[in-house]
């Protein structure tokens, strides 16, 4: 296979294959996957291989390695390549990278198995530019294998003087293997406790991160939402459940429905809204299939679950949920670094502790966390927000969330604020807060503005601001 095929498909750029003479099919199938449609991609992939007349044989077996890695990405599990395609390198590495993506849910043995195999396949072909890659995702299991201080420093460095580096000074275009490393960091961070830095590498990974596929950008939300549920920034926490709620309606990625159903239960509960959320989160519960799911994602249920129990204090369903949560991490061979926290939950049921009231112990699942129940001041704007109750019971909820609204634009100084059905874009930036059924997001003329805005969220509001 030629350099400038191999760097074409690493670059994503469909012009330079068609120039380079791939068939209509094949360009058609890689476009689609790029643009994030990966249903329609999917489709594509299986039109081009049974089409008629049949492609080159470089052609049909890098097809058929996107369709793996495609497959994969929507949760259909992994299929080997077919035996003429195993002959082409660069199918063959993209068959490994879909490996290491299949086996990160199931077994990290498997996984750095296929990483091992992913570097030594890069070193072959580094047009393709994806040994950076293959040791940024070794920090990553590193870390979440807990070596955290290993892990989180070669993810650092990688992160820093290699990908924002060529992203900043390089201007160069974004290879295919490159979207993980930004939606993935900071997940790394989080693991390795790293909670001073978290927001500011989210801010980051979240300018380099193409929000086009919508595998990464649920890796992107999963990892920022948990950074929020798991430190107390509870109003960032319900933005991005939402935006995870959406991702998974839009993108049909099978894995994430167990995540997309619990985790927006999370904040309400954390906010002691157990009346909300009790009938609800028994039904999911209930409907969870554990067989149907990857040990990665059922630990990850099983762990919101439990704190979700704790805070309806149903202790005996808490310690049964991270009981079950322990089970399935032990089972992916890794994710040691989630010891800590899955403890500190059992030992809380087990003791019967409540996690919510006036007399409740604080909940710090991490370490240097805030907690869960510092109180939420915005000082004049709640105490306006109270006078505005019966303007809402007259005019409905509706009403309501266009008195707070008008409220919050006066406390930030910003007319220009809006509310929204569902969140704005994570790839916006703009600081925004569930009021009632939707959205308030905020935007400055000048940059001076915003920032003293942000300033103003977290003096304020105790670190309730929402900035993806």
């Amino acid at each position: 296979m030629s350099h400038a095929l191999i760097h074409a498909y690493a670059a994503q750029d469909v012009g330079a294959l068609r120039a380079l003479g791939a068939p209509a099919l094949a360009c058609a199938a890689f476009e689609l996957h790029w643009s994030g449609d990966l249903a329609g991609a999917e489709d594509a992939c299986r039109q081009a291989l049974e089409g008629t007349p049949r492609m080159a044989p470089e052609y049909a077996s890098l097809v058929d390695a996107e369709c793996i890695l495609v497959e994969v990405k929507m949760g259909r599990g992994l299929r080997r390549l077919a035996p003429d395609s195993a002959l082409n390198e660069l199918a063959t590495l993209v068959w490994w990278y879909a490996r290491f993506s299949h086996f990160f849910w199931v077994d990290h043995r498997e996984a750095w198995r296929s990483l091992g195999r992913l570097a030594l396949l890069s070193l072959r072909t580094p047009q393709a530019g994806t040994l950076m890659t293959a040791l940024f995702l070794m920090g990553h299991l590193l870390a979440i294998a807990g070596f955290r201080r290993l892990g989180f420093a070669l993810c650092r460095v990688i992160h820093a003087h290699w990908f924002e580096r060529r992203a900043r000074l390089l201007h160069a275009p974004t290879r295919f293997s490159e979207a993980i490393v930004f939606a993935a960091f900071p997940y790394t961070a989080l693991v390795s406790g790293k909670l001073a830095r978290l927001d500011s590498i989210i801010g980051r990974c979240q300018r380099r991160l193409a929000a086009r596929d919508p595998y990464y950008s649920t890796i992107f939300v999963v990892s920022s939402l948990y950074a929020a549920a798991y430190t107390g920034d509870v109003a960032k926490a319900e933005v991005l459940s939402t935006h995870l709620k959406l991702l998974h309606e839009r993108g049909a990625l099978l894995r994430y429905r167990p995540l997309a159903n619990v985790m927006p239960l999370l904040p309400m509960a954390l906010r002691g809204y157990s009346d909300l959320v009790k009938r609800h989160f028994a039904a999911v519960v209930e409907a969870h299939d554990p067989c149907a799911s990857d040990a990665v994602i059922n630990s990850q249920f099983y762990r919101a679950a439990a704190i979700i129990a704790l805070s309806l204090e149903d202790f005996d369903a808490a310690r049964d949920h991270i009981t079950r949560a322990i089970h399935e991490r032990r089972r992916s061979r890794s994710f040691h670094a989630w010891n800590a926290l899955d403890g500190r939950v059992l030992e809380l049921a087990r003791s019967r502790t409540p996690i919510l009231g006036p007399h409740a112990k604080p909940l710090r699942l991490l370490k240097h966390a805030p907690t869960s129940e510092s109180p939420v001041l915005f000082g004049t704007v709640i105490l306006g927000a109270l006078q505005a109750l019966p303007v809402g019971f007259e005019g409905g909820l509706h009403a309501f969330e266009e008195r707070a609204l008008d409220l919050l634009r006066r406390h930030f100084d910003c007319p220009s604020a809006e509310l929204r059905d569902v969140p704005a874009s994570i790839a916006l930036g703009a600081p925004q807060l569930r009021v009632g059924s939707r959205f308030a997001v905020f935007f400055w003329a000048s940059p001076g503005a915003r920032s003293d805005c942000r300033t103003t969220f977290a003096h304020d509001s105790a670190g309730l601001v929402a900035d993806q």
